[in-house]
């Protein structure tokens, strides 16, 4: 939904459209192609670009929300990783616009990106699958959901590395913080970041000399 809550934005995961609806009068008003089973958006701070996933063609596509054109789009390859098996799933962008981090499910890997160049600048290892994710208020922690793992797995957002995961036994597949007053989000945090990083989980950037899947 657009800021002032008169645009919702619908993604169409079997026609490959997202549909651009006037919430006041209740139709659909412009339509716009995208890759193969568009999932999530995120909007970037300054409200001109919209990120779409692309699951199935291993695409983020840019909405220019003015125009309500594709203005760009990005695509994933991880080191070692077949391309049919990127898959991005789910994303969130900074607050202050620099930086987006993009789930890819079937490769598990989260993707590091730099929003204004729309380049890849690293892939970080998550165990074996990364769903949905959730960022941290001060940005500094993301939480992946791990569906086949049965877990969440905590991301050191500026170290590039997951430093412990909640085990959960089942198949987590979203992840939503609440971070409303009196919650005691902070006592939480420091608890879920002394919690042990499993054997699964590596802390391998997936960058540079050593850019190879762990073995």
């Amino acid at each position: 939904m657009s800021e002032d809550g008169h645009v919702v934005y619908v993604a169409s995961a079997t026609g490959d459209f997202i549909h651009l609806v006037d919430a006041d009068k209740g139709y659909v008003v412009e339509n716009v192609v995208v890759g193969t089973r568009p999932r999530r958006f995120a909007a970037t701070p300054d409200g001109k670009e919209l990120w779409v996933s692309s699951e199935l063609s291993n695409e983020v596509y840019i909405i220019d929300r003015d125009k309500f054109t594709i203005a760009g789009k990005i695509d994933f390859l991880p080191p070692g990783v077949q391309k049919i098996d990127a898959t991005p799933v789910d994303l969130v962008i900074t607050k202050d616009g620099k930086t987006a981090y993009v789930t890819l499910d079937h490769a598990a890997r989260l993707a590091v990106v730099d929003v204004h160049t729309r380049k890849v600048t690293g892939y970080i290892p998550i165990s074996l699958r990364s769903s949905r994710l959730a960022m941290a208020g001060d940005e500094n922690t993301l939480y992946v959901a791990d569906s086949f793992g049965g877990a969440i797995h905590i991301v050191d957002a500026k170290g590039h590395k997951v430093t412990g995961s909640i085990p959960l036994g089942r198949t987590p597949s979203g992840v939503v913080i609440d971070d409303s007053p009196g919650r005691g989000t902070g006592r939480a945090l420091r608890h879920l970041l002394r919690t042990r990083v499993p054997a699964f989980a590596t802390t391998d950037n997936g960058l540079g000399p050593k850019g190879r899947d762990p073995p």
